[in-house]
């Protein structure tokens, strides 16, 4: 995923990669402030399929041009945001529905031992008034 810092180099990625067909890993790995930016950029390139990895390259894919017209960089940054939020949303709805599956056992149990009680009640004055 995409940091604030990765915006800059995933964005020269994109124009070089806009520009020409493919980019060296090594030329990134120049530019970037260390191999986990490096990664991060990669990622998040193929991803959203700006760029597909080759062994000592990145490519250009038919999506780098639909990326870059986005927003670039911006674009996935952005995007990856959005996705992040969307799954911690999904996490707290998971545990609220978890939640509630566990009060609905507790509530559920507590209505089986009235209407026991009930029962016992009910048989019992049947009984007496035998």
């Amino acid at each position: 995923m995409l940091r604030t810092e990765d915006i800059s180099l995933a964005q020269e990625v994109l124009k070089i990669l806009d520009e020409e067909e493919l980019i060296l890993i090594s030329q990134i790995q120049e530019q970037a402030s260390g191999e986990a930016q490096v990664e991060r950029v990669i990622s998040s390139l193929c991803k959203y399929r700006a760029a597909e990895r080759g062994k000592i390259s990145l490519d250009k894919t038919s999506q780098t041009a639909v990326v870059i017209v986005e927003g670039g960089a911006e674009y996935i940054y952005n995007q990856e945001q959005k996705d992040q939020l969307r799954v911690i949303q999904q996490d707290k709805d998971l545990q609220l529905a978890i939640d509630e599956k566990k009060r609905n056992k507790y509530y559920s149990t507590v209505a089986l031992i009235v209407s026991l009680l009930s029962l016992i009640i009910s048989a019992a004055a049947f009984i007496i008034s035998l």
